[in-house]
């Protein structure tokens, strides 16, 4: 470990410094893409969170002034519209995340027109939040009982397989 270097001095040899930096280098290398990753998966559960409480506001204010919108989810252009019924004047818009992919239950990135009604019923759909990868992180479900003021939004977080539960992680109702 040590070597005499000249008079009774004693110091680490280069090979030996070498290695210690080229393990330093390996353990910050671990810890940084780990900390990237946890990054990416908080970035997907604030935009979960933030579609579900669009809708969630949308369907409320539906139901509160008593009228009827038209609503667009845009894939290709990650944005959610909503409209005045039956036009094509815009009164409310969501842009989602662009580090994600987005598409409906059915792996469908066709854009997808529903209306949140004057009795607070949206009509349902999923929207799945993926990886660029094309993993299913989240999902977020919308339902809704007709006449009543009562809708669900359930957010599904994928297991690792990127399987969904049959439990939501958290329901907006």
């Amino acid at each position: 470990m040590y070597k005499n270097i000249g008079k009774n001095k004693k110091g680490f040899t280069l090979v030996e410094l070498l290695v210690v930096i080229a393990i330093l280098v390996i353990i910050i290398g671990i810890i940084v893409g780990f900390q990237a990753q946890v990054i990416r998966g908080q970035n997907a559960k604030k935009t979960a969170y933030e579609i579900a409480g669009f809708f969630k506001t949308q369907i409320n204010k539906g139901f509160n002034e008593r009228v009827n919108y038209d609503i667009k989810i845009d894939y290709a252009n990650r944005k959610i519209t909503l409209y005045s019924n039956g036009t094509t004047q815009s009164v409310s818009v969501l842009k989602l995340s662009s580090g994600f992919n987005y598409t409906n239950n059915s792996n469908s990135s066709v854009a997808w027109t529903g209306s949140i009604t004057d009795e607070g019923y949206m009509s349902p759909n999923s929207i799945l939040i993926k990886s660029k990868g094309g993993q299913n992180l989240y999902k977020i479900t919308i339902s809704g009982m007709y006449k009543i003021k009562l809708s669900d939004i359930k957010i599904y977080r994928a297991t690792g397989s990127g399987a969904f539960p049959t439990k939501p992680l958290i329901t907006l109702n």
